[in-house]
């Protein structure tokens, strides 16, 4: 049996989802009517939460796909839920594309964003690698070029990079920029953001919950139009 707080939490989710995939243009003004009318339906709520709080944690609506309730990771060993669509459509799993990741994450940062990442990019038919760019390489510049040039797009995060001086990744956005690669820019919102990385497509974020739920409703909108079909 559902618990009111998991009903709370999924009357909220659910509406939020909507909005989302109505401003991305996944579903139509029709759809998104229908949608809402189920978090004015107490019953359908409560078979909604059934599901995606079982075993499973994701429900089939006919018609439309599925929906999915991510359990991500956060700090230590707290987690946090992510409402998700699985649909078939015309962004999702049309085509495999490759996604080289950025980063100099500690251990327990890297592990979780990892995880997190996989789950998310697994909806949309992207399959990730990690850079692992040392700047203290030879040739680095002549290999990060041929690197970057083998991927469909990019994703860089600059979290834990000036404490201590961690530069990499900035000079990887640098070439990204100059191969007129695509690429997001996550920016934690505890390091600087240079200058001259204005106009960039980027995700500000202060936790793990926030930048996980941001990268969800960018991606079939940076799919769409910054990356080659």
């Amino acid at each position: 049996m559902a618990r009111d707080s998991q009903i709370k939490f999924l009357k909220q989710s659910f509406r939020d989802l909507v909005e989302t995939l109505f401003v991305t243009r996944q579903i139509s003004r029709k759809q998104r009517l229908t949608f809402e009318k189920v978090t004015r339906t107490p019953s359908q709520l409560r078979t909604l939460a059934v599901g995606l709080f079982g075993p499973d944690r994701e429900i089939a609506i006919p018609g439309w796909g599925k929906l999915v309730l991510l359990s991500l990771k956060g700090p230590g060993t707290s987690r946090f839920n992510l409402l998700v669509w699985e649909g078939v459509n015309k962004y999702q799993r049309t085509k495999m594309r490759t996604c080289l990741v950025g980063h100099r994450f500690s251990k327990d940062i890297e592990k979780r964003f990892r995880w997190n990442l996989r789950h998310l990019f697994g909806l949309f038919g992207v399959k990730e690698d990690y850079s692992g760019f040392d700047g203290a390489a030879v040739n680095i510049i002549d290999d990060l070029r041929d690197k970057i040039r083998k991927y469909d797009f990019c994703l860089f995060d600059n979290r834990e990079t000036t404490k201590p001086s961690k530069p990499n990744v900035y000079i990887e956005a640098g070439m990204a920029f100059a191969l007129r690669k695509p690429f997001i820019f996550c920016h934690y919102q505890g390091e600087v953001w240079p200058s001259n990385f204005s106009n960039i497509f980027y995700v500000s974020y202060q936790n793990d919950r926030e930048l996980f739920q941001k990268l969800y409703t960018s991606l079939p909108f940076f799919l769409r139009n910054k990356v080659k079909k």
